[in-house]
């Protein structure tokens, strides 16, 4: 029983605080002074894309990362070929 009252009295500081108590695992991220994985991602990506603008603009990477298409693709089911 008295974990049950633990449970929700931590639901109801976490909704009291607007999220100001962070997770477990937030914590001990904290502690070992580790990133989380969206961090680590979004530097990987930022670390890529600066990678692309010191390329050429010859290059096929580059032309890739800029490229539009013209026309969209047709709306429903494909059309069934004979």
């Amino acid at each position: 029983m008295s974990l049950l009252i633990n449970a929700i009295t931590h639901m109801i500081l976490k909704f009291i605080n607007c999220g100001l108590i962070f997770d477990r695992s937030e914590i001990i991220r904290r502690e070992l002074e580790i990133s989380g994985i969206e961090n680590v991602t979004a530097k990987y990506k930022q670390t890529w894309i600066n990678h692309l603008e010191r390329m050429d603009n010859t290059s096929l990477p580059k032309h890739a990362l800029t490229y539009k298409p013209r026309t969209g693709r047709d709306r429903g089911r494909p059309r069934k070929r004979l």
